[in-house]
């Protein structure tokens, strides 16, 4: 069981496709210095990558991004907020695959990845800002 402390830690971006590497290395730092398993570590990635990457390419009118990342009471939230319009990603579909996932086509497998990979998904729409929410129970 995780101690009761709260770790907490914070970046803001522009809305601009050269920040990704900033934020992951701003992430990477984080993921050292966290006591947190690799397997979660690595596909908590892939979703702060899936939900960044969407604002970027997505986001007209976003002019920044800012992520937070929380660790408490066993749980790792990483929190994705932008001003860009309003954006319910949880409002996209992703049942099953028709395919072998090696056989889909690139593109549209962001909020499937992201709902295979945290236990707990909240969208909010607040003060002019998305706020998506991505958690995952840390089992050390």
């Amino acid at each position: 069981m995780m101690p009761t402390s709260r770790l907490a830690d914070q970046i803001a971006l522009h809305n601009d496709s050269r920040e990704i590497a900033r934020l992951d290395a701003w992430y990477r730092c984080l993921a050292e210095d966290w006591p947190l398993p690799a397997m979660l570590v690595a596909e908590m990635r892939v979703c702060l990558h899936e939900a960044v990457t969407n604002i970027v390419m997505h986001g007209n009118g976003c002019r920044r991004i800012w992520v937070a990342a929380t660790l408490e009471d066993g749980e790792f939230a990483l929190s994705v907020e932008d001003d860009g319009p309003p954006f319910d990603p949880l409002k996209i579909s992703s049942g099953p695959l028709a395919a072998p996932l090696l056989d889909v086509a690139i593109g549209g497998l962001g909020m499937h990845l992201i709902r295979s990979f945290t236990d707990r998904l909240a969208y909010v729409r607040r003060q002019e800002r998305n706020l998506l929410t991505m958690a995952r129970t840390v089992d050390v």
